[in-house]
């Protein structure tokens, strides 16, 4: 019983926790996330450096697009794998990391 109850408030926690990223990915602004882009995130996905997958690959963000957008933002905004946490931009809000990941997404469709 306490692992079920456990495990319901953790996904209710996470659950809440993503409400605020549907909307910011959900108003997302390409242009605003070019600038992002631009800014910090060119240094690996101009590259490839560290293994980031680059702009424009359609095959190597092919899964990751499959993931959500919602997805993809939190792992910049939180780290993962070898993606750190806001993508090393620690002026970033989280709208600004979804606008980039709005802007990168819009070049492999």
């Amino acid at each position: 019983m306490r692992l079920i109850l456990t495990s319901t408030i953790t996904a209710l926690v996470i659950a809440v926790g993503l409400v605020p990223w549907h909307g910011a990915v959900a108003d997302d602004n390409i242009k605003a996330g070019e600038v992002v882009y631009d800014n910090h995130c060119f240094e690996c996905h101009d590259t490839g450096r560290k293994g980031a997958p680059k702009l424009g690959d359609k095959d190597a963000w092919a899964d990751r697009i499959k993931q959500s957008e919602l997805l993809l933002t939190d792992h910049v905004y939180y780290g993962h794998r070898k993606m750190p946490n806001l993508g090393n931009c620690n002026t970033c809000t989280k709208r600004d990391i979804a606008n980039a990941v709005a802007y990168i997404v819009s070049k492999v469709k």
